[in-house]
């Protein structure tokens, strides 16, 4: 139902919530907990001296949605994500497969990944069943992605940082074609040499040299994991892993701010992917900007673009500590005697 059929009283509050996760920064849920205790407050409201609702009141009650996902739909402002089923044991990602006019997915029962060249296939359970053996296609270990379109999409909504992103581009290439020498002192990534140089999909031509009406945007690439439950002494421990990103056309001083860096994915505990088990996590934002890469992402629409611009977009940086950075590049491990840092 669009959110102009529904009562006044019901868009107040679900607009009231839609601005505590917004703005506010609060989660989904509290969301839940928040959009519960504006119901009960309106029901104890709207009863009368005996403890009756009318018809109106109670049409009313039943039209606000009990989660806060579901208000976000109804705005249009949850963010596209798709659900993979992990392999508990090798960490195998598997999409989910809709049948025809179908929203429910399915998943394999069983991971068929060979975790080594000459090894078995897996064969651990991938969703959950019950006693008598039904499946019931829920992941035993999901792993929710956030598109990468989906969240350039929303930074080119806003006014202001689509101007600030393409001016970058501009000025970098407006001084190599004025022969301006580097900056003896770098304090932006846009002054270092590597960008200077950095060719773009059309060999010979660099990548901030941008056509016109053509977005070209910068994005370095974070992993790192984190103890959920604190650091412990000589006990169990358990740890799960964050990829994100940051554009690097933003300023520095609002590009790491948690509205505009983009959350991939959490790598879902208790246990840490060793070795090449992450390229199973990094798989789809790699897919993402494969395809900006090559192909790039036309938005039919964008805030100083109303019929619409091409974008490519690339990862110039992976950061991180040794450990994550050595892992996110597929290279030999911080305390091997053969590795590189960069």
């Amino acid at each position: 139902m669009p959110v102009d059929l529904y009562a006044p009283v019901t868009q107040l509050t679900m607009f009231i919530v839609v601005v505590c996760n917004v703005m506010m920064g609060v989660s989904r849920r509290l969301g839940d907990l928040i959009l519960s205790l504006l119901t009960i407050t309106l029901q104890y409201a709207f009863l009368d001296k005996s403890g009756n609702l009318s018809l109106r009141q109670q049409s009313i009650l039943d039209q606000i949605p009990r989660t806060m996902n579901t208000v976000l739909s109804r705005f249009n402002l949850d963010s596209k994500t798709t659900t993979y089923a992990v392999c508990p044991n090798c960490h195998c990602t598997y999409p989910p497969k809709f049948a025809y006019g179908s929203t429910v997915p399915s998943y394999p029962t069983e991971c068929d990944n060979r975790p080594h060249p000459d090894s078995n296939l897996c064969r651990t359970s991938l969703v959950e069943s019950t006693d008598d053996g039904i499946d019931l296609s829920k992941p035993l270990k999901p792993y929710v992605y956030y598109h990468f379109h989906d969240y350039l999409a929303g930074l080119l909504a806003q006014k202001d940082l689509e101007k600030i992103m393409d001016q970058p581009c501009d000025d970098l290439i407006s001084s190599i074609k004025a022969n301006v020498p580097p900056a003896a002192y770098v304090s932006d990534v846009f002054e270092a040499e590597f960008l200077r140089t950095f060719e773009g999909p059309i060999p010979g031509r660099l990548f901030v040299d941008r056509p016109q009406n053509e977005g070209r945007y910068v994005f370095a690439l974070f992993f790192d994991f984190f103890r959920t439950e604190g650091m412990m002494v000589n006990g169990a421990s358990t740890s799960c892993g964050i990829l994100s990103a940051v554009c690097l056309n933003l300023p520095l001083d609002i590009r790491y701010k948690p509205e505009n860096m983009y959350i991939a994915g959490i790598v879902p505990g208790p246990a840490e992917p060793h070795t090449t088990k992450l390229n199973h996590y990094v798989r789809p934002i790699v897919d993402d900007f494969l395809v900006s890469w090559e192909r790039g992402m036309h938005y039919s629409r964008t805030a100083n673009h109303p019929t619409g611009r091409d974008t490519k977009s690339a990862i110039a940086l992976g950061l991180g500590d040794l450990p994550a950075a050595q892992q996110l590049s597929a290279q030999a491990g911080h305390s091997s005697h053969n590795y590189c840092t960069r």
